[in-house]
């Protein structure tokens, strides 16, 4: 039996290391970041996750007094850029800029992922909801979303649509199942201004896109229309764009598009909260307010429990639309 002096040397030797290790947990937060950090943003630059992504990389530079970096990894509708971020160092100098494409939809469109939205990811910050807007191009002679279903109908086996994400995909292909339309062909692309020029260009006939993307586009002029929004009421920076209910399309309501900011999995829980305290008061400031509102999207600031609570919410949601829209996963 262990003596009473030997076993508080032994209890006492227990306290001591736990708060050895508290100690180091601490400082890794108080001096968090000490060297440059990837945000990772699984499409191409120009898109609505780019632009959400490079705003919240140059206000942590400031915010947190560290050098915050975005890298574009596009491909397989986000799969690249998430794996390499499950599959990265989990000490939160690597980080994912996601969204419904990558945590909600991917997992309902392909029969196998080579990661986990849940298992491999530790949720940082709920961040915006976005919204999305129909285009069509020069060759569609359509003013609006009964136009473009009458258009696409007297050109069976020679329309498209095109699509740089799952939110895009999906919607594309729900207004075709709904209508009836047959021989409409979809094409993907790996981001959004690649969609969007093969649409000036002709190649493609429509396009379901987050306005982040479009709205730019549409204030130059360039030969594309949006004529119809995914959204309750018309957007303050498109106001002469109807939306799907005011347009006749009222039982197609989209799901949850959204944005928020992952890490890989095991990333210490005080890197989390210094980076989801400093988030949540970078979405909050007016300025931050106003620049993502003129991109059509809502921030919507939420804690790492809330942002896992969406995660799991919405995996059911969007398997059970993808499988109304009839689409096979890959």
């Amino acid at each position: 039996m262990m003596r009473s002096s030997s076993f508080r040397r032994w209890i006492f030797g227990l306290g001591s290391a736990a708060l050895g290790f508290a100690l180091p947990l601490a400082a890794l937060a108080d001096n968090y970041p000490d060297r440059p950090v990837r945000m990772v943003v699984p499409f191409g630059p120009g898109s609505g996750t780019d632009i959400l992504g490079r705003s919240m990389a140059e206000a942590l530079s400031s915010e947190l007094g560290g050098n915050f970096i975005v890298e574009n990894r596009p491909g397989a509708s986000g799969i690249l850029g998430a794996e390499a971020v499950a599959k990265a160092a989990p000490d939160g100098y690597t980080l994912l800029v996601a969204s419904n494409t990558t945590h909600s939809a991917n997992p309902a469109l392909f029969r196998k992922l080579p990661y986990d939205p849940v298992k491999d990811f530790a949720p940082v910050t709920r961040l915006v909801q976005w919204t999305a807007v129909v285009l069509v191009g020069p060759n569609v002679q359509a003013q609006s979303l009964k136009e473009l279903e009458a258009w696409a109908r007297a050109r069976e086996g020679k329309a498209s649509y095109a699509y740089a994400n799952s939110g895009g995909q999906l919607v594309a292909a729900t207004f075709v199942q709904e209508t009836g339309l047959k021989g409409i062909t979809p094409v993907a692309y790996k981001s959004a201004p690649s969609a969007i020029t093969d649409l000036i260009g002709g190649h493609v006939d429509f396009l379901v896109v987050d306005t982040a993307s479009a709205i730019g586009l549409l204030r130059k002029g360039e030969r594309v229309r949006a004529i119809g929004i995914l959204a309750e009421s018309r957007h303050e920076a498109l106001p002469a764009v109807p939306t799907f209910r005011e347009s006749g399309y009222g039982d197609m309501n989209p799901p949850l598009f959204w944005g928020g900011i992952f890490a890989p999995a095991g990333v210490p829980a005080a890197v989390v909260q210094r980076l989801d305290a400093a988030l949540r008061k970078i979405i909050a400031r007016p300025d931050v307010v106003k620049r993502l509102e003129g991109l059509g999207a809502q921030p919507w600031a939420g804690s790492p429990q809330e942002l896992n609570e969406l995660v799991l919410s919405q995996l059911t949601v969007w398997s059970n639309r993808v499988k109304a829209a009839g689409i096979e996963p890959q």
